[in-house]
Order: structure tokens, then C-alpha cells, then sequence
């Protein structure tokens, strides 16, 4: 009687699935798009993993004899399309090289390499190998970066602290890097995210700081954009004491940390995302945003939990302004002062799901209409 190999049919249909989902995933907002995500992500970043298991599961079955019957050979031909697949997916890796190149080109200008000094752009030079990729591709701590867990910058418990990587010889005045991981502003940890970036700068002299934050569903926006700042200020504060020089600090982030990192930069020293610590300096020297969307990405719930947050901080200001015309009333014919309204002038602010300046004096935006987010992003007119 024949042996129904299970555990390689099981292994190659899964691999086979996920690699489907990787090469050709589905892309919407739904339960399919979300389940496809989650099964290909990993397996699009780390495709040669894959096609080591079934290179080896394969070879195993072949070895005692499970490749005989219609269930060795469906197994054998998943296993076949699913290493086609990972190859395919490897293939199309290789081109973010190219890519990132003429990105650079185009903001900095070609050549921009030449007018750097020696040291920094050796630093910049490709240092690819393929055997680290192949057999070591988690591989990114360093025995020359130490690191400090869990500091509390916040009230909120876990969600509030950040891990701190510094060099060991701890030499001073360093640039400072914060790093907020990905996640949907649903999943994801500071020591999960990002290593890759951290351990290499921090062994180059650089202070790195990766943090938590409240996640959805018991944090909703502005929460994460909050504690983000809270970051922020939280290192040039206490950055000088780990070796950092907080007047150069650069945040970064992937996923929803490239959509809060954006955040971050674009509303420096906003009181309104600011409570309880209005004065800090916010403010950032430059943003690495990864794959972040750069749009609304809260739901209809969110979004109006957000828009009487946002009426609940300015109705201060906004009785403030009042009381000051009362006592100092405009006289005819002259300029409004600033931080008020005029014929032709409006006061901006930031429109945290939208990414753009808005009225002040306009009503709430709703977070929650994603047609109406996408298309004003791009630039498209809405419909009726």
C-alpha cells in the first residue's frame, strides 16, 4: 500500500498559497485584500527561504519513496510552481536597486555622490552578499551596538516605551534617529521593525530610538501621531545623554510608521497634537518614510472621535481670539493682526488625514470617507 505523503502535500500547498499571494496579491481594502497580505508579505521579502524548505522537503520525500502516487506528484508539481514563483518574486527585488537610484538622482541631482566627502560616500558604496542573504537573512544585530529596553517616555504604560541603540565606545554628539514600526496602527513592537536600519547606524556613531505606541483599537488618531511627538521630544530632552546631538534628528518609519513619521515632520510643534506638552520642540531635521500611505487611513468611527478631539483643543484658542477682538477691536479699514481672519486671508493649519494645509476657519474634514481622501490627495476632483 502506498504512503500519502501529507506533511509534503501540506507543506507545498502552503508555500504554494502564499507564494500565489505574493506574486499576484489581491489589492483592496478588503478581508481578501488582508488575508492575502498576511500570507504573502513574508514570503515576498524572504523567497529563497521558501525554496530552501521545498527544495528540501522535496528532496526528502524523493529519498523514501513518497513520490509515487497522484498525491507525491500533486505535491511535487505545487512545489514546482511555487519555487517558479519565489524566483519571480527574487527577480523583481533586484530592481528596488535601480529604482532608489534614479529617486536620488532626481532629488539631489545626478552626480550628487561626487560632492560628498570620501568617508561618507565609501560609507554609501553597495555592500550586498549574497551569502548573508541567502543563509543568514534575519542577521542584523551587531556585538559593537548595545542597547537600552524599555524606557518609559510616556503614561501609557508598554505602549509608551522605546529602546535606545547606541555604540559602545559611546561617542558624543550623534546624530539621533527615531524609528516608529509598522502595523496598521493595529500590530507591530519597537524591537521588531526596522533593525536592519537601527544596528547599522547606531555602529556608525549614530543614536537610535525605537519605540512603541498606542495601538488601535484602544488608541485612536490622534493617539499614535501623540505618543509619536512624545518621542520627540522625549529624545531632545534626554538624546545628549545617550551620545546624541538632538539638534540633528531625523524620524523614520514603515507601513503606518512612514504615515506617522510624515505626520510627525509636517506638523512641527502643533499645540493641538501636543497636549500636555504644548512648549516641546517637535520639530525634526529630516523623514525616511517607507511604503507609508500618505492619506486617510482611519475609519468613519475614527474620524469623527478626531474631529471632536480637534474642536475639544482649539475651542480655547478659539474664545481666546474672541475675548481679544472684544478688547481690542479692529478699527475700520485696517489689516487684521495675525491668527486672524480677513478679507482674503485665511489662517492654515494641517489636515492630518488629508496631508495638506486647510482652512482653519473651515469645518472638520471627515476622516472616514475614503473616496474623498484618496481623490483630494491626488489632486482629482471630487464626485457628486
Amino acid at each position: 500500500m502506498a504512503v500519502v505523503p501529507i506533511g509534503y502535500l501540506a507543506s507545498a500547498a502552503l508555500l504554494a498559497w502564499c507564494t500565489a499571494c505574493a506574486v499576484a496579491p489581491r489589492r483592496s481594502p478588503s478581508l481578501a485584500g488582508w488575508l492575502s497580505f498576511a500570507f504573502g508579505f513574508t514570503i515576498n521579502e524572504l523567497p529563497h527561504v521558501g525554496a530552501y524548505w521545498l527544495i528540501a522537503a522535496t528532496a526528502l520525500a524523493f529519498s523514501e519513496g513518497d513520490v509515487s502516487g497522484f498525491v507525491g506528484w500533486l505535491a511535487f508539481g505545487l512545489s514546482g510552481l511555487a519555487v517558479a514563483g519565489l524566483a519571480l518574486c527574487a527577480v523583481r527585488s533586484t530592481r528596488a536597486a535601480s529604482v532608489i537610484d534614479r529617486a536620488l538622482d532626481d532629488g539631489l541631482g545626478v552626480g550628487w555622490r561626487n560632492a560628498l566627502d570620501p568617508q561618507t560616500s565609501a560609507g554609501l558604496r553597495p555592500t550586498f552578499s549574497m551569502g548573508l542573504v541567502s543563509f543568514l537573512p534575519l542577521r542584523a544585530r551587531s556585538g559593537e551596538v548595545i542597547r537600552e529596553a524599555d524606557i518609559a517616555y510616556g503614561d501609557a504604560g508598554p505602549s509608551n516605551t522605546l529602546d535606545v541603540y547606541v555604540h559602545r565606545a559611546r561617542p558624543a554628539d550623534g546624530p539621533a534617529l527615531v524609528h516608529l514600526h509598522g502595523g496598521a496602527l493595529r500590530t507591530g513592537r519597537k524591537n521588531r521593525d526596522g533593525l536592519a536600519l537601527i544596528y547599522p547606524l547606531a555602529s556608525q556613531g549614530w543614536m537610535c530610538v525605537s519605540a512603541n505606541y498606542r495601538l488601535a483599537p484602544t488608541a485612536t488618531f490622534p493617539d499614535h501621531l501623540i505618543d509619536a511627538k512624545k518621542v520627540i521630544a522625549w529624545v531632545r530632552t534626554h538624546g545628549a545623554k545617550y551620545g546624541g546631538d538632538p539638534s540633528v534628528l531625523v524620524v523614520a518609519g514603515a507601513s503606518s510608521g512612514a504615515q506617522l513619521a510624515s505626520l510627525a515632520a509636517l506638523t512641527p510643534n502643533d499645540p493641538l497634537y501636543q497636549p500636555g506638552f504644548e512648549s516641546a520642540d517637535t520639530s525634526v531635521t529630516a523623514a525616511v518614510a517607507l511604503y507609508g500611505l500618505h492619506g486617510c487611513a482611519v475609519g468613519a468611527d475614527e474620524g469623527d472621535q478626531h474631529d471632536q478631539r480637534r474642536q475639544d483643543l482649539e475651542e480655547p484658542r478659539r474664545r481666546d481670539r474672541e475675548a481679544e477682538r472684544r478688547e481690542h477691536p479692529e478699527p475700520r479699514g485696517h489689516a487684521p493682526r495675525n491668527g486672524t481672519r480677513g478679507h482674503g486671508t485665511e489662517s492654515k493649519r494641517l489636515d492630518p488625514c488629508l496631508g495638506r494645509a486647510s482652512a482653519a476657519s473651515a469645518p472638520p474634514t471627515r476622516l472616514g470617507s475614503r473616496r474623498t481622501s484618496r481623490s483630494r490627495a491626488a489632486g482629482r476632483p471630487r464626485r457628486a
